[in-house]
């Protein structure tokens, strides 16, 4: 399950993506869009994820995609490690 929340009750998001049956196949995808009007204010970003130890991997590969005001996108992954 992934959360995204903010630490005051403020928050510009908040979304939780639940899997089929609780298993998380390599062609699953959570996707959260996030429509931002303030391009000038800084914004923290907290993904949350649970998990058990069935969950076989050490390591989760985040993409971030960013459309700015002139229809420019932006791509990163970002490899998060997971702690056992």
């Amino acid at each position: 399950m992934l959360i995204m929340q903010s630490c005051s009750d403020n928050s510009l998001y908040d979304n939780v993506y639940s899997f089929k049956e609780n298993e998380w196949n390599k062609s699953d995808t959570a996707r959260f869009e996030i429509d931002v009007t303030d391009s000038i204010t800084n914004y923290d970003f907290i993904l949350s994820l649970r998990t058990t130890k069935d969950y076989l991997y050490s390591n989760l590969w985040v993409h971030i995609m960013v459309t700015a005001p002139d229809n420019s996108t932006s791509k990163v992954a970002q490899k998060i490690p997971l702690e056992s």
